[in-house]
């Protein structure tokens, strides 16, 4: 396995925002960088960690046992497995990242824990995690399912996210449900601020990170329906009303968003 820990990395900064343990230096100062340019990042982020949480909740509430997240990032305290299987101590959870040092990790946290496995794919390429042994093993001819795809919609382009979520449509059985994040500028044009951290983005981790309306991440979402609770931002999810919540420098030009599709 090789690992460039010189460089950060977007999963491993993102850990470090929510409070992880997982990181290294190189992450942990890209990650100041950005909450100076952009105070309050790292609530957005824990936010978006709640909705996810939320969200699987909602779902196996609703009677979904099975579960697909991509970009899984570390499957840490309050995460996808734990949060099902309180509801379904049967229900079958497969996590799946890129990242080599995320899955070493993330195999030793998970041991032997039964029915939840963690495997190398691609996000924009869910072909790996559909035809993989795994899957099969785990979730047998079952294709109604609950999908999670919370962290990764805004490194993605356009035609890579709309061709993703076709692959998922095509393969999953009614009524399977779809949960997408999305980052989406709350103002016409963003600010100085805003235009740095996307600059950060491209020049450290050579990503472009996406910003995108909800009606933008809904026409891209294809055949998928949009169903309730809706498309909204992660803090008005997670029950924020007031104006000074509505407006804090946590979500100040850019909000995280979260939409829920079925098939």
């Amino acid at each position: 396995m090789s690992v460039d820990l010189s460089t950060p990395n977007p999963g491993r900064v993102y850990d470090y925002l929510l409070g992880g343990t997982h990181h290294f230096p190189a992450d942990r100062e890209f990650g100041d960088q950005i909450k100076q340019l952009l105070p309050g990042y790292d609530v957005g982020a824990q936010r978006g960690r709640q909705c996810l949480c939320k969200a699987v909740d909602y779902l196996a509430r609703s009677g979904y046992k099975y579960f697909m997240d991509f970009a899984s990032g570390l499957p840490t305290r309050d995460n996808v497995h734990i949060i099902v299987r309180a509801v379904h101590p049967d229900a079958r959870v497969i996590y799946s990242d890129i990242d080599p040092l995320t899955m070493a990790y993330a195999l030793e946290i998970l041991g032997q824990t039964p029915h939840v496995r963690y495997i190398h794919c691609d996000a924009a390429e869910p072909e790996e995690m559909l035809e993989s042994v795994t899957l099969a093993e785990l979730f047998g001819t079952q294709r109604r399912v609950a999908i999670t795809f919370m962290g990764i919609s805004h490194y993605l382009s356009g035609a890579t996210l709309r061709r993703a979520l076709r692959v998922l449509y095509d393969w999953a059985a009614p009524p399977s449900r779809l949960v997408v994040g999305f980052v989406a500028p709350s103002t016409a044009e963003i600010t100085l601020s805003t235009k740095r951290l996307l600059d950060v983005y491209d020049n450290t981790l050579h990503t472009t990170l996406q910003l995108r309306t909800p009606a933008e991440v809904t026409a891209l979402a294809g055949q998928w329906r949009v169903c309730d609770p809706g498309v909204m931002p992660y803090d008005v999810y997670l029950g924020a009303t007031d104006t000074d919540q509505l407006n804090d420098p946590a979500i100040a030009n850019i909000r995280g968003h979260i939409a829920f599709f079925e098939k």
